[in-house]
């Protein structure tokens, strides 16, 4: 099979990428500890100051709750092949009831395949574990996951998080006046992201 030539088995590559982003993101001049960064979204106009307040506030804390696991977690050894790695509601194009395109696939890259699952299971049932359940028994019915992806699945959704929101907190320094110009689409997107932060799915749930 062609696939096969792409796959190979390693460390969950996305896991790793997030984990290295991270650490980057606190060694930072505009870590989350820095009083520069403090000064600089205090700068911002609203409501890109109020939302990148909130987040510097609680990012921190819910990457602290994630790092023990997640530093495990990259050592692990999954199957990596071709992914999208961006498969979420807004790239899905259906005919009918029917599922017939993708788009927007310029993150497309060798991964562990759980991270599609977690990114599309993420971004339609966001606070719902039980649909990720039904979801999930339709996909292993297919294609088992290993005890390994199990454990994965709930870190790659949760790490999506933490590094979607701190993506627009860094656009928002950066640009500010792009965001205001679509800041409806900015403000949803934004807080849907720190709703799933007060609220994560359990890091190893029963599926």
């Amino acid at each position: 099979m062609e696939l096969q030539r792409y796959r190979w088995n390693g460390p969950p590559s996305g896991l790793k990428r997030r984990f290295d982003l991270w650490q980057d993101q606190l060694r930072s001049p505009l870590g989350f500890h820095s009083d520069s960064l403090d000064t600089r979204i205090s700068r911002l106009p609203e409501p890109l100051r109020g939302l990148g307040r909130t987040w510097k506030q609680k990012a921190p804390e819910y990457a602290s709750t994630l790092l023990p696991a997640w530093s495990q977690a990259i050592t692990w050894t999954v199957p990596n092949i071709p992914c999208v790695r961006d498969l979420w509601h807004d790239h899905l194009l259906f005919t009918g009831e029917e599922l017939t395109g993708l788009i927007d696939l310029h993150a497309a890259a060798t991964d562990s395949p759980v991270t599609d699952l977690a990114r599309l299971l993420g971004s339609l049932h966001p606070h719902e574990p039980e649909r990720w359940r039904e979801a999930l028994a339709v996909y292993e019915s297919v294609r088992p996951l290993s005890p390994v992806e199990r454990a994965c699945l709930p870190l790659y959704e949760r790490t999506s998080v933490l590094l979607s929101g701190t993506h627009w907190l860094n656009r928002a320094l950066q640009e500010p006046e792009t965001l205001l110009a679509d800041i409806t689409r900015v403000t949803e997107r934004w807080s849907s992201l720190y709703e799933r932060l007060l609220h994560p799915l359990p890091l190893f749930p029963t599926m």
